[in-house]
């Protein structure tokens, strides 16, 4: 038998003198006595479990004291009482009690009631760490996860759900029409979902969930896969980029021996017939004609070279706006263009001449793919967008050619456009680019913390932290290397040393803490040092 600790709390004397000799005969240690709330809540802190008289001396009963040292400590409650009205035993409910025990109390119902009540309670303190690892779980997890009844209303999602609906639906069909709710409770196994979710793109499963034989729901996991598409979709474009500079390569080289040439040959011959006019016209034109062509063949080459420019922050949304009467004049009359910029400020890091020409080059093909279209006596529609695109890749800027022409026939497509066809849609053409941010700058005075860690990892994660949040960070494995430091630099708090350095502010920390407490801790220092600092003569 194992002994605890108890706090009886009676307001008869002999009553509780007689409940605590029983106790103690039972092998359980008696922390002391108590007859009103305010006694009763003072002792609590150090019982495993308490047994309460629901009638106590002072103001409130033992119903409210109950209450009050199950939120404080959440300790487990056994209530004495010779009062078995239905309505006191309605009241003693709501401050859920481990059991009851009716006057006079009887030692093998002491021994009994006390076991279940603290196996009861030991069993409702594991229910709620696995609840506490299941919440942490599911919040941790980066695919969205719902929980549903057997009739698919929602009844839980964590937050990576929340994010991809944008609010807690009531029933699953209200963002997904086909219902794999019911088709796997139909089918009794595990379900495929494909679906577009808003503007996004899912995938995932929707799994029967039973227990004791019976049905009681649904658990639908989602990925969104539209980071996906758009990697693979980069990844085709670099393919085939690498295979157009291939074959730009491959032509540049054979077409470069034929136009020196031509051109070599031409100049002779025009030295010949220079006063010949119907011979030395013709020439002059093929001389201009291999010029254009030697141009045309150093860009092969530069695309063979992969040259990467002279890359700058420039804005995307300017130059679209500056090139719009551009734009509209290469569409033609008949060709609704539309501007459609995203809500961020479209700033990139690129080569603006590249920018500008690839640009120009995607609008030209939507152009040229529209008009081929005999069909559309009105004309037809090019849409220009921009859109902040957030993946593996990093922070993106992409820009977007949609038109209502023909769709692409890729034996006839510029190499240079191939890599920027959407594979979804040959009627689209899109390209990424990095976005670029300011760093903000920093204003007046940043405090330097001092941090005294041993474990480098701590000390990695705390100084990337704190200088994400504008602090400048000094780190120390110990006191001796802190005190070193110190002496060397300008150091307006300490942080977890063993032993404070003389005028300077120290943070003590105790496992565990969290970065953000920690931060707090910083801040409020910081301020006390000011404070003391303005007032000082």
């Amino acid at each position: 038998m194992t002994a605890h600790r108890v706090l009886v709390v009676e307001d008869e004397g002999l009553i509780a003198a007689d409940i605590c000799a029983r106790l103690e005969s039972l092998g359980h240690t008696v922390i002391g006595t108590a007859s009103t709330v305010a006694e009763a809540v003072d002792q609590a802190a150090g019982a495993e479990i308490v047994l309460m008289d629901i009638r106590i001396d002072g103001p409130g009963d033992g119903i409210e004291a109950a209450t009050i040292i199950r939120e404080r400590y959440r300790l487990p409650v056994v209530f004495l009482t010779a009062h078995t009205d239905s309505l006191t035993l309605e009241r003693a409910k709501h401050a859920g009690p481990y059991g009851y025990i009716v006057k006079p109390v009887a030692s093998a119902a002491l021994q009994t009631t006390i076991e279940i009540a603290l196996y009861k309670h030991q069993m409702e303190r594991q229910l709620e760490e696995s609840e506490a690892w299941l919440r942490a779980a599911l919040g941790a997890a980066a695919d969205a996860v719902i929980i549903t009844d057997a009739q698919g209303a929602v009844r839980m999602m964590n937050p990576a759900a929340e994010a991809l609906l944008g609010c807690k639906p009531g029933t699953i069909t209200e963002f997904l029409a086909d219902d794999p709710v019911a088709l796997a409770i139909l089918e009794d196994a595990a379900v495929p979902i494909s679906a577009r979710v808003g503007e996004a793109m899912v995938e995932g499963h929707a799994a029967p969930v039973k227990y004791g034989g019976k049905l009681m729901g649904a658990v639908l996991t989602l990925s969104e896969v539209s980071r996906q598409r758009r990697e693979q979709t980069r990844l085709r474009q670099m393919e085939r980029g690498e295979i157009a500079a291939r074959l730009a390569a491959g032509v540049a080289n054979e077409y470069t021996n034929l136009i020196a040439t031509i051109r070599n040959q031409s100049e002779q011959l025009l030295r010949q017939f220079e006063d010949y006019a119907p011979v030395s016209q013709p020439l002059r034109e093929i001389q201009q004609a291999a010029a254009a062509a030697d141009r045309i063949t150093r860009r092969l080459e530069d695309i063979a070279g992969g040259q990467p420019g002279h890359p700058e922050p420039l804005s995307l949304h300017g130059m679209l706006r500056r090139m719009s009467r551009l734009i509209q004049s290469v569409a033609g009359e008949r060709t609704k263009v539309t501007l459609r910029p995203a809500a961020g400020n479209g700033k990139i890091f690129a080569d603006p001449a590249r920018t500008e020409e690839l640009v120009m080059r995607l609008i030209m093909h939507g152009v040229n793919a529209m008009h081929a279209v005999n069909s559309m006596p009105d004309g037809g529609e090019l849409l220009i967008e921009t859109a902040d695109v957030k993946d593996r890749a990093g922070d993106q800027v992409s820009f977007s050619v949609t038109h209502t022409g023909a769709g692409a026939d890729l034996d006839s497509v510029d190499l240079a456009i191939t890599s920027y066809l959407s594979p979804e849609d040959d009627r689209r053409l899109e390209a990424f680019f990095p976005h670029w941010q300011a760093q903000e700058p920093a204003a007046g005075h940043v405090p330097t913390l001092l941090l005294v860690e041993p474990r480098e990892r701590v000390r990695a994660q705390l100084h990337n932290f704190f200088e994400a949040n504008g602090y400048n960070l000094l780190e120390a494995a110990d006191d001796e290397q802190a005190e070193a430091l110190a002496e060397l630099q300008h150091v307006d708090v300490v942080i977890g040393a063993g032993r404070p350095i003389e005028g300077i502010p120290l943070v003590e920390v105790a496992a565990p803490y969290t970065q953000r407490a920690l931060l707090e801790q910083v801040r409020t220092a910081l301020q006390g040092s000011l404070t003391s600092s303005a007032s000082a003569p």
